[in-house]
This record gives C-alpha cells, structure tokens and sequence, in this order.
C-alpha cells in the first residue's frame, strides 16, 4: 500500500477528537479541536473536501455549539451528530443537517447517558449508539441504543463489557466493536453483532491494543490504523503509525509497521474514492521521543503536543 500526502496543512487548522463521514461524494470533518489555545482550542465549524487537500467551510459556528468526542453517521440522507463534549460538559443532544452548515435539533436529551469516545453507527436503517464514557476517558459505559429517527431511543442491549475509545464500523452486515480501553486497560479484541444485544467474540487478541484509531471499511476489508497503547491520551508515550487489515475481523495483518507520516491519535478517517485517509490528529509525549521519518529519514524529537495539520490517503 502506497501513502501519498494531498497537504501539509490544511486551512482547517489542528484538530482531534472531530467527526468524519462522507455525505453527498464528499469528505466532512466536524468540530473537534485541541485543549491547545494557541491551536484555537474546540472547535463548532463544518468542513468538507473532494481531494484532501482543498476544504471548504460550511459553517464557521455550528447550531451544536463547540464539541469533540462526538458521534456522526449518516443517516436518512443527513449528516447526524449525536453527544460529545465540549471539554468542560457532557452531552446526549442529537442534531442533524442536509448541508453541513444549518443543523437541526433532533433533540436536546436521549434517555440515555451523556457521553463521549463512543461508537455510532447506521445499521439496520437505524442509528446506532455504543458504550463510550461519561466524558474525559472516565467511568466507561456498556449500553446500547438505536433509534428509527434520531428522536425516539431504545436499549437494544449492553456490551460484554463497559468500553470507550473503540474502532467501531460495519462490516460483513454487523456491527463491529474493536479494541478501545474499559477505563483501566487498553485491549486488543474484536466483537460483533447484528441486533446490539448478543455480541459474539471474533477474537480476543488482535495484535492491537489501542485506543483513538482510525478504522474504515475498504474493498470488504476493515482497515486500522494509529492509536494510541495507553489509557489516557494526556498520558500517551507512544503513539502509532502502522497499519493492519481484516478480511474477517479474526485474523489481523499488520500491512506495515511504520508509515511515512508521523504517529497519530484520535484522527480523522474516511473511506473515500477507493482510499483510505487520514486527517490531522495529535501525538502526544511527556517525554522527548525521537521518530524517524521512513521517506526523508529525518529523526524529529517530540515533547509535549503536537496538533497535526496534514492529510494523507492511500493509493
């Protein structure tokens, strides 16, 4: 697999922890940010792109107001944001919109739990809400919810086992929950389901554990890449830059173990144009830590944040 890079650094500016999809032949990024104010701190604009590296503005101030760790799918022909935080409160609204820059309430507060770090997905012609945490990686969550509208909400189940900071895609008609942390360790296996409720075990070992990765569905396979192997990113000392890949979510490839753009978490990802991207992200160290760039062989030492601003895509 080949990376190129469509920009070094995109007028979005930095940013994590945003929502992605592709709605109407179009890659959308949606709020997120970083703790970082010199880097503009959380974010409320709505962006979207055809190549990666021209993005336009929908929205300068979304309806939702500033928001990270939240969820997004498509769903009903529009773009659906559900909870989130805004780094200080925790949400369980729902908005949606038909063209990224005027969004509507769905509603101000689901029966369940405010959250954040968690999965949601369209599946089964509804939309879906998995486990995650009450916000900030604490307390992690097992529920599992689905809704026909984005309005009306009911429990389909529970996890095996409480867990935010997931891959969570759909793959082979169910609904795959890989990896993430249940608040105290990060693990490394691979759950589905078709109904929210019976989840069945793929594999309890992936080769990954990981929390923050990017995970997309391309040409019947499930694609992984980055992450970080800690709990807590502001404890992050090592974040990833490999890539792996499933044909059926029980024996993993690793594709390579060292891409050429720098180590990320909590990215932007899409699957888009028969490729896989990779938007912005952060890596995160409290310690001097040398990478080595495999294209340029240049080895940079990172301390403390670095809120990335590229795009990359395979081809």
């Amino acid at each position: 697999v080949t990376w190129v890079r469509a920009t070094a650094s995109s007028p979005m500016g930095a940013r994590m922890f945003a929502g992605n999809l592709v709605f109407n032949n179009k890659m959308w990024v949606i709020a997120g940010g970083s703790p970082c104010v010199l880097e503009g701190f959380f974010k409320s604009d709505v962006w979207s792109s055809t190549n990666g590296a021209a993005w336009t503005r929908a929205t300068a101030a979304a309806a939702f107001g500033v928001r990270e760790a939240m969820g997004c799918a498509v769903f009903n022909n529009r773009m659906w944001l559900v909870g989130g935080d805004d780094f200080n409160s925790v949400y369980n609204d729902v908005w949606s919109s038909a063209d990224g820059a005027a969004w509507t309430e769905a509603t101000a507060s689901t029966p369940f739990e405010p959250r954040s770090h968690f999965g949601c997905v369209t599946f089964d012609n509804r939309l879906w809400v998995i486990g995650g945490d009450r916000g900030f990686g604490l307390s992690t969550m097992s529920d599992v919810w689905s809704s026909p509208d984005g309005i009306n909400w009911t429990q389909a189940g529970n996890l095996p086992s409480p867990r935010s900071s997931f891959a969570c895609v759909v793959f082979n008609n169910a609904i795959w929950v890989i990896a993430g942390t249940d608040g105290s360790q990060v693990l490394g296996d691979a759950w589905y389901s078709t109904d929210g409720a019976h989840w069945t075990q793929a594999t309890a070992a992936t080769g990954l554990m990981r929390t923050f990765a990017a995970a997309q569905v391309l040409n019947g396979r499930i694609w992984l890449t980055g992450g970080s192997d800690t709990v807590n990113w502001e404890q992050t000392t090592w974040c990833k830059d490999d890539a792996w890949t499933t044909a059926d979510g029980s024996h993993w490839t690793l594709v390579s173990a060292s891409l050429p753009f720098m180590p990320r978490f909590a990215s932007e990802s899409f699957a888009y144009n028969n490729s896989f991207w990779v938007v912005e992200g952060a890596w995160y160290t409290s310690m001097g830590q040398p990478w080595t760039n495999p294209s340029t062989n240049v080895t940079t030492t990172i301390t403390g944040a670095d809120y990335l601003k590229d795009v990359w895509h395979t081809q």
